[in-house]
């Protein structure tokens, strides 16, 4: 499939909300709230938003996002997709607090098994790069 910039533009939108709002700490519930307004407003569907997301082509950050939104329930509800996602995401360096985030899924057992070393492992890396618990903002699930 040939992707063209005019198939981007959604992607660039919900990518900009995404990350201004992990920066101002917002809650959860809110971003999920402000993406699916994003993608009302720019009359795509929640389905063809998650399928662009999806294409392995698309920038790295997306990968971030298509977690987010497996996660909670922005097209299907998918904890093994949200951790293989998020995953990608941190190994990639994509974003320190998805370190936290891997951390947390393996803690809880969120789309993988619960493995305590590999959370502390990921837990370490975030702060070997200078991540800090504040970061961990990013994986607050309260809201």
């Amino acid at each position: 499939m040939q992707i063209s910039q005019n198939n981007n533009g959604p992607l660039n939108g919900v990518s900009k909300i995404f990350m201004e709002s992990i920066r101002r700490g917002t809650m959860y519930t809110q971003i999920e709230q402000e993406i699916r307004g994003y993608l009302k407003n720019s009359n795509i569907s929640i389905e063809e938003f998650v399928k662009r997301l999806e294409n392995s082509n698309y920038r790295q950050i997306f990968k971030c996002i298509l977690g987010f939104c497996y996660e909670h329930n922005i097209g299907t509800l998918d904890h093994v997709k949200a951790f293989q996602n998020y995953k990608y995401s941190a190994d990639n360096n994509s974003s320190y607090g998805h370190l936290f985030v891997v951390a947390e899924f393996y803690e809880l057992g969120f789309g993988t098994m619960v493995d305590l070393e590999e959370a502390k492992k990921w837990r370490n890396a975030a702060h070997g790069i200078g991540a800090q618990e504040k970061d961990a903002e990013l994986v607050n699930r309260c809201g």
